[in-house]
This record gives structure tokens, C-alpha cells and sequence, in this order.
């Protein structure tokens, strides 16, 4: 059934198989994912089920719940996984928590290399933008939140997101221009 892939590679591949069965609403081939991570002791294949429970959650957004099983996934090896980091700073987002949620998203660019995913630093952006609103002069003169729109930009482009031109809008009317 595994097609000779070694262990890991087929527990990445029913992680892909997973994200791929939430985004397609497929719950049977989710299930048959699942189950089969119930057959592998590794730890990832724990992480990789709490991961896909709380994206599926997620998905169906439901937020509190999607974090639950985030922060299983981050007992499970989480917190070097860029995806579980991720995922977490966007529930958290989500809730209104962005203190917390700041930390995750900050832990996903350290770990994930950071300087280019268009995601984490739209997740980043927005935190700081929602934590500084109240601030319009500060949030202007924010050197940190120039530099992630200027590599949001370009991250943005080459992903052919719209990413950039979105929390552009979002800025303005935090500051009310």
C-alpha cells in the first residue's frame, strides 16, 4: 500500500493526502488518513493527526476547537514544525489573541527560515497592525511593520497572491487614511 516509500515518506504523503482531502471535502479519504496514522508510534504521525484534525477544524471554522488540536500537535514536536506555528498564530488571530498569537507567528519565521513565506508574514502584519492601530504615528513609523510589507510584496508576487495589496488596505485603515 505504501508504493515502497520508506516510513516517513509514507506518513508525509498522508499528510498531503490529508490537506488534500479537507480542501477537496472529501471526510472519507480524511478518515482513511487518519486511521492509517494511527498505525505508525512515531511521534510525527501524532503530530500529523493532531495537525490535520485542527486544520480540518479550521477549515470548517471553528477556530477554539482547530486550536485544541494545534496545541496537541505542538506537544507531538510542534513547536519546530513550521505548519503547527503557523496554523496556530492564524487560530489565535482568529480568537483576537494576537500577544499570543505573535509569539507562534514570530517561531514560524525563525523556524521556517522565514524571510519569504507569504502567509506568516501576513499573519505577522496583521497582528502588529491590530496590536498598533491605536497608535496611528507609531504604527506609520514602524520600521518592522515597512520591512514585512517589503518583503510581503515581493513574497507575495511570486507566490501570485493577493496577500500584499489585502493588508496594504488593512494598514490604511488602521491608520485611517
Amino acid at each position: 500500500r505504501s508504493g515502497g516509500l520508506t516510513r516517513e515518506a509514507h506518513i508525509e504523503a498522508l499528510r498531503i493526502r490529508g490537506l488534500a482531502s479537507i480542501r477537496r471535502n472529501k471526510p472519507n479519504t480524511l478518515s482513511q488518513c487518519l486511521q492509517e496514522l494511527e498505525k505508525y508510534p512515531e511521534v510525527i504521525s501524532k503530530r500529523i493527526s493532531n495537525f490535520l484534525q485542527g486544520f480540518k477544524k479550521r477549515w470548517d471554522g471553528k477556530p477554539e476547537a482547530a486550536e485544541r488540536f494545534f496545541r496537541r500537535a505542538y506537544e507531538f514536536g510542534g513547536h519546530r514544525n513550521f505548519h503547527v506555528l503557523r496554523e496556530l498564530a492564524q487560530v489565535l488571530i482568529y480568537q483576537g489573541r494576537y500577544d499570543e498569537a505573535e509569539t507562534f507567528a514570530r517561531d514560524a519565521l525563525k523556524v521556517g527560515g522565514g524571510n519569504s513565506n507569504a502567509y506568516v508574514l501576513d499573519n505577522l502584519l496583521e497582528i502588529l497592525i491590530e496590536t498598533r492601530k491605536g497608535d496611528p504615528q507609531r504604527l506609520s513609523g514602524d520600521a518592522e511593520v515597512n520591512s514585512l510589507f517589503d518583503r510581503l510584496e515581493v513574497s507575495a508576487k511570486a507566490a501570485r497572491r493577493s496577500f500584499y495589496e489585502s493588508r496594504r488596505t488593512h494598514y490604511y485603515l488602521a491608520l485611517k487614511n
